[in-house]
């Protein structure tokens, strides 16, 4: 890597929730960053949305010298369409490429002993994560409070869980820019070259993966 791309932008993806989501950072410092409305399943429009994230923060893709992605969990074609889509750029743009799987860092944002994280998946799927040893699993939206009723606090977009406005838990909201903690784990242990995607299956149901 040649020594103009050491202190250059670190560009985050994160596309397996909602409409996905994209950050940019310079060195730890958060630059810019915008929520999708629509699709994360086309290309096309993940890369309008970097565009003009770049447009915003006035710089150009030549400036990148990181993308770091979400592996997930999340929708299987967002995550898939995500990573791609990094891939390619960074071969295009030729700097590095980490994968963060997202459930980790948010569990990092908190030091709060008994914390959980939990987003959404699918119409009716919450992946959750109590501990950092521990594997993500699914549960029906319906039963999520009550999954989650042994947690101190729990960590989510909140304005995506709707579920849990009445829930007597303490809530941390992330915001809908989950890029922006992808972005914040960068430089953890968390980040790494293997960018496997995370998928779950909830085990009641056989719609697919996620």
């Amino acid at each position: 890597m040649s020594s103009s791309k050491i202190h250059s932008l670190t560009l985050c993806l994160e596309t397996g929730i909602a409409g996905g989501s994209v950050a940019l950072f310079s060195g730890n410092g958060f630059v810019a960053g915008d929520i999708g409305e629509g699709s994360t399943s086309r290309s096309e429009d993940l890369l309008s949305a970097v565009e003009a994230l770049l447009s915003e923060a006035n710089t150009t893709a030549s400036d990148i010298g990181r993308i770091a992605v979400s592996l997930g969990p999340g929708s299987f074609t967002g995550l898939r369409i995500g990573i791609a889509t990094a891939l390619g750029l960074s071969r295009a743009i030729g700097c590095e490429i980490v994968g963060i799987p997202l459930l980790p860092a948010m569990l990092s944002l908190s030091e709060i002993e008994g914390r959980a994280v939990v987003i959404p998946i699918g119409r009716a799927d919450r992946a959750f994560l109590f501990e950092l040893e521990e594997s993500p699993a699914i549960v029906d939206a319906e039963r999520l409070t009550e999954t989650l009723s042994n947690a101190k606090a729990v960590i989510g977009p909140i304005e995506l869980l709707p579920e849990l406005a009445g829930a007597s838990i303490k809530r941390i909201d992330t915001g809908r820019n989950l890029a922006f903690i992808i972005g914040e784990s960068v430089n953890s242990d968390l980040a790494k070259s293997d960018l496997t995607p995370i998928y779950l299956q909830n085990p009641v149901r056989s719609r697919g993966l996620y």
